[in-house]
């Protein structure tokens, strides 16, 4: 999923009746700068990559990657649209930016997440009711969120988890059209797999939405240790926490931030590597079943500057280029080489690949190297590995041929 830069402070709340609603359309920015080299991104179905020049193609099955039909599976294509210069993904739809800042989005629409006013899917980019025009997008789950150009911080689609920060998880609350969440208006970078993380201006992240109950093959049944007793000072994956809340003390500040199935991750300056949330699997990169508590992840092998994740295995990045996975690996998740067992151990991507751009879905790996060639890795059963249907998965990175 692409995650963009946005602005300033958070603070937990919830919103105002006034605010629940859109009341008037932004002006666009002057103009927004595309990619200068290809990014990819993914989701649970499908799988983009934007390319300078602004053309999407996009992959795998169902309508966010641009099939006919929500099980049919499609190589990758190039899709008719205006030039893009942001692309996010959903768990099966897609949304992109135009340069003025205007919101496309295409793929499966049972909850409105694609802001169109319907909940009829969408094949081809459709842009979003409202008028808004927007700086960043983010796929989250079922549902978008994204930041306008009134500085206000917008999301719609499905609240099944809570990502509207409105205090309820009410499973038939669903937005057609972009609604302001103010609770979330001073966050930035925001990401998210049904639930969302986000930072303040200063590093600090807040989250906040129920674990989206991802169980892809292999992993553990994560929900069983959920408590659900309420939401307390901190973040805790399986409390109720239903408006932004700090992760840690004041004083634990990230530069880059992931949210995946029941783990959330983070590197701060240092290119440290921390994890909280569930560890059934290791995905959290620790010994102890979970952490309510950021966790340094252990014998990390050298200084990380991103990180990603999956359902149930995290992903990092090095300066040298060099991938590092851990977690669940039941299909090939951790790119090893091999199938195999879960562990809280980093990992080294097999294939001595110089990666630039390392993403996740919930049941895949991907990352563009140095010669802008896309890798992916993980289970092929949605068809992101673009492999025959017969292959189940890949433990080692195959080329995707994205035109």
């Amino acid at each position: 999923m692409f995650v963009a830069v946005g602005v300033t402070a958070a603070c937990r709340g919830s919103p105002t009746a006034s605010d629940a609603v859109l009341t008037e359309p932004a002006s666009p920015p002057a103009s927004l700068t595309g990619p200068a080299r290809p990014v990819v991104v993914a989701g649970e179905s499908q799988a983009c990559v934007l390319r300078p020049g602004g053309a999407v193609s996009c992959w795998g099955q169902g309508y966010g990657a641009g099939a006919s039909t929500a099980n049919e599976i499609v190589a990758p294509h190039v899709l008719a649209s205006p030039p893009f210069v942001a692309v996010a993904s959903g768990a099966r739809h897609v949304c992109a930016l135009a340069g003025d800042g205007s919101a496309y989005c295409w793929g499966s629409n049972a909850s409105g997440q694609l802001g169109d006013s319907s909940t009829v899917a969408r094949t081809i980019p459709t842009r979003i009711h409202g008028g808004l025009h927007f700086t960043t997008l983010a796929g989250i789950g079922f549902a978008t969120c994204g930041r306008a150009t009134d500085g206000r911080f917008y999301c719609w689609g499905a609240n099944d988890y809570g990502v509207f920060a409105t205090g309820s998880q009410a499973g038939d609350d669903v937005s057609l059209t972009p609604r302001v969440v103010p609770a979330a208006s001073e966050l930035t970078r925001v990401t998210g797999s049904g639930r969302a993380c986000g930072l303040t201006v200063s590093g600090r992240p807040f989250c906040w939405g129920m674990f989206p109950g991802f169980h892809i093959a292999g992993a553990s049944n994560l929900a069983a240790i959920g408590t659900a007793t309420g939401c307390g000072t901190t973040y805790y994956v399986y409390d109720r926490c239903l408006v932004p809340t700090p992760v840690s003390s004041s004083s634990f500040v990230v530069a880059v931030l992931a949210s995946g199935g029941e783990q959330d991750c983070a590197v701060d300056a240092s290119g440290t590597a921390y994890c909280w949330g569930d560890n059934l699997d290791g995905a959290a990169g620790g010994t102890a079943q979970s952490y309510r508590v950021p966790n340094a992840v252990i014998r990390q092998p050298e200084p990380w500057r991103t990180i990603v994740a999956g359902a149930a295995f995290t992903c990092a990045l090095s300066d040298a280029g060099r991938a590092w996975c851990w977690g669940n690996n039941f299909l090939g998740y951790l790119g090893t080489g091999f199938q195999g067992p879960a562990t809280p151990v980093p990992q080294e991507v097999t294939g001595g690949h110089q990666f630039r751009q390392l993403i996740a879905s919930p049941s895949n790996a991907c990352g563009i190297d140095v010669a802008d060639d896309l890798w992916c890795w993980g289970s092929n059963n949605r068809g992101i590995l673009a492999l025959p249907a017969r292959q189940e998965f890949s433990a080692t990175p195959v080329l995707v041929s994205a035109p």
